[in-house]
């Protein structure tokens, strides 16, 4: 925009000069129509420039560690007149590893809905976020710039990929006691019927009836719940490392809820700080992952194992990038 400014002041003072030395209609005209040229441009860009609306947006919300999305820029021309030239500066940002840059983006000649799409880099687990921080239009002649608005950010979960089932390690179940869940079928005021889960014990088999259903079914009193188990681990290290536990987390969880057993989820997030989710369905698991990457993590930290009070009554899972140990 500055050279355009000293090009557009070279020729102002140079259609002054032709004047002076040569009074005729043509120096004259010549010289309106560089003193105009400035309010034209502006009575051209600013209706398009005042009705662009901008907006940014992930491919999708939720994603894996790893998969290919992408940031959707979307700027819709609500004016017949083209915007000249639109100078954007972003931010991207990782919640869970810190990760900050930035990005300058150019478009031109925009009219009518155009798109730009950016990659994400979901080379770690994380809330990814990305903000508009400014923006601004330019009018035809280049000469002035115009601030818009910047639209609400964006952001899109990167999941941890799953770890096999076959390298996850359960807490007994036989000692977790059975509780609510499944398909229920009421069998009269204080007893229902569901399906039968691994730890249930079998003296509460409804044989009678499993036999002509033809599947297991289990005696319980309504009401009854199972108490939640208790899942640890130690929220500091490389995000390399991290994402590994975050991936036995998660697929430790995911089968646990599938299975119908309730968990309780803490983690330290801070020296002396302690977090904590109750998970009992794919959704409350999901947000609770998004609590525990919407925040940076340390290399270094305080085990989680030092801030909770010991309860051998409960079952409890602590989860590490390699292994889990169960009490």
């Amino acid at each position: 925009m500055a050279a355009r400014r000293i090009l557009y002041g070279a020729a102002l003072l140079a259609a002054l000069l032709f004047l002076i030395f040569n009074d005729s209609y043509l120096a004259f005209f010549l010289l309106l129509c560089i003193l105009l040229a400035p309010v034209l441009s502006l009575a051209l860009s600013l209706p398009a420039i005042l009705r662009l609306k901008l907006s940014v947006l992930p491919d999708r919300e939720e994603l894996v560690q790893g998969e290919d999305h992408h940031w959707i820029i979307r700027m819709q021309g609500r004016s017949p007149l083209p915007v000249a030239r639109l100078n954007l500066r972003l931010s991207f940002q990782n919640g869970w590893t810190g990760q900050v840059r930035g990005e300058a983006l150019s478009f031109t000649g925009l009219a009518g809905n155009q798109y730009d799409i950016l990659p994400m880099d979901t080379t770690h687990c994380g809330l990814l976020t990305v903000r508009i921080l400014r923006v601004r239009a330019l009018d035809d002649l280049g000469l002035f710039s115009f601030p818009l608005r910047p639209p609400a950010a964006a952001s899109a979960l990167v999941l941890p990929l799953p770890a096999g089932r076959d390298a996850i390690t359960l807490p007994d179940l036989q000692r977790i006691p059975a509780g609510s869940g499944g398909r229920p079928r009421q069998t009269g005021e204080d007893e229902e019927l569901r399906d039968y889960r691994p730890g249930d014990p079998l003296r509460s088999v409804h044989w009678k009836l499993s036999s002509k259903w033809n599947t297991l079914l289990v005696r319980e009193r309504q009401g009854q719940e199972r108490p939640a188990i208790l899942i640890t681990f130690d929220c500091f290290g490389t995000p390399g490392r991290m994402d590994l536990v975050l991936g036995r987390l998660w697929t430790v969880s995911q089968e646990l809820t599938r299975l119908g057993y309730p968990q309780e989820i803490r983690w330290s997030p801070a020296a002396g700080e302690l977090a904590g989710e109750r998970v009992s369905s794919p959704p409350e698991l999901t947000a609770c992952m998004r609590r525990i990457l919407s925040r940076p993590i340390p290399l270094s930290g305080q085990p989680v194992a030092e801030l909770l009070p010991p309860a051998p009554e409960r079952a409890q899972l602590h989860i590490s990038f390699d292994e889990e140990e169960t009490h």
